[in-house]
């Protein structure tokens, strides 16, 4: 998802929101879903795609501008102004292990904050104006 937002995208569509267990495409490949429900078992999980949906939806906001990100989580992470003036960022940790994580706005509202990131994990900020 990441991806394509830095691409400036308008929309990001999702292709399954919920498949059976093992759900297959018309032409027999597996699929991602957001969801996977089981009607024999009348439950659902939430898939990892919905997760990462969710951490964006949550906090970048209607009408919200990507700014740019520099240092060592730029390739794992994003951030957004939002119209309010909040600062929306989504950053994960692919890696095993915790990891430091800082912010430095260099912008005249000079917001900042540190974190620790869980191993394997996708975290979202919301910073206010």
């Amino acid at each position: 998802m990441r991806h394509y937002l830095e691409q400036d995208v308008t929309g990001y569509t999702y292709w399954n929101m919920a498949l059976e267990p093992g759900g297959l495409s018309t032409w027999g490949w597996p699929q991602n879903s957001l969801f996977t429900v089981d009607t024999a078992a009348r439950t659902f999980t939430r898939n990892p795609e919905y997760h990462v949906i969710k951490h964006y939806s949550a906090a970048v906001r209607p009408g919200a501008v990507r700014v740019g990100t520099t240092g060592r989580f730029s390739a794992q992470g994003s951030a957004y102004e939002n119209p309010d003036g909040s600062l929306a960022v989504v950053v994960q940790n692919a890696l095993d292990r915790e990891q430091p994580f800082s912010l430095t706005d260099p912008t005249p509202a000079a917001r900042s904050f540190t974190a620790t990131l869980a191993p394997r994990s996708l975290h979202t900020f919301l910073v206010p104006a």
